[in-house]
């Protein structure tokens, strides 16, 4: 994600951690997972925190981060 090498450090590494809680326990429900409709059918949400989120999309058993940001992402 080319958005998340503009991200400041601090915060990639926020995600990263959220990232590796992620992999270990997709089911947290901090992460408030939920799908998404209209345009994005077929992707789902992941919080990182209040206000930035991630995109992604599950394909045969892989997710693939596709977007990163604040609640921007969805439009």
């Amino acid at each position: 994600m080319r958005q998340f090498k503009k991200l400041p450090t601090a915060f990639q590494e926020e995600v990263n951690e959220r990232v590796k809680i992620f992999k270990k326990d997709e089911n947290n429900p901090t992460f408030k997972i939920h799908k998404l409709h209209g345009d994005l059918s077929g992707f789902y949400s992941l919080s990182i925190n209040y206000s930035h989120r991630i995109i992604f999309e599950k394909t045969k058993g892989f997710y693939i981060f596709t977007e990163i940001g604040d609640h921007d992402i969805y439009k």
